[in-house]
């Protein structure tokens, strides 16, 4: 298997493996959000961004938890915390699918620059390497390999080598149509790590 196939059969299975979740969690009802596993790190209007909570953050919830109830909750047995942060975003925006997609959907350097002109957080970016590119039928799906050095007030700015991948599926007996936007840090022996300003 090449790369290519690869990178695109490693960002199927996290798009594949949060899709599964996202049915679980819709099952339950997509306004519930579980706090002690989740905490908001970005709100607008209608829209809440939530990154999953630190194992050490977890465990310090869990043992005031316990010390306030006898009772166990297996529920935080379950929690899988990963190396790198999970982040997902609930809510309703203003707008359909296709706007929201059009949105991130920036599989060119020129397209990244707009949209870091909005978002105003990028220092510098570069695309390494286009995977699958958007189509006249397929427009919302990509897989890209990029770079990008984000300004972060107070700190030393920080780079990354990531894959992103967009796109739109169907899902459940509905047919609900879910986008989904993957951006997932990646290494490669070619890539160093840089000093930082």
């Amino acid at each position: 298997m090449g790369d290519r196939s690869q990178l695109e059969a490693l960002a199927q299975t996290f798009v594949s493996d949060n899709l599964r979740q996202y049915l679980a969690h819709s099952v339950l009802g997509l306004d519930k959000v579980d706090e002690r596993r989740w905490k908001v790190v970005k709100a607008k209007e209608a829209l809440r961004v939530y990154t999953e909570r630190s194992q050490r953050d977890m465990a310090r919830r869990a043992r005031k938890h316990s010390n306030h109830s006898s009772e166990t909750n297996t529920e935080d047995e379950d929690y899988q915390v990963s190396e790198l942060p999970v982040m997902f975003s609930a809510g309703t925006l203003v707008g359909d699918l296709e706007d929201v997609m059009f949105g991130v959907v920036n599989p060119s350097l020129e397209l990244m620059r707009i949209k870091s002109s909005y978002v105003d957080d990028i220092s510098g970016a570069a695309v390494l390497a286009t995977i699958v590119e958007p189509t006249m039928d397929d427009p919302f799906c990509s897989l890209v390999i990029k770079w990008m050095e984000m300004d972060l007030p107070l700190v030393k700015n920080r780079d990354y080598v990531y894959m992103e991948a967009t796109g739109m599926v169907q899902l459940g007996a509905r047919g609900d149509r879910i986008g989904y936007h993957l951006m997932h840090s990646v290494h490669f022996p070619q890539t160093v790590n840089r000093r930082h300003k």
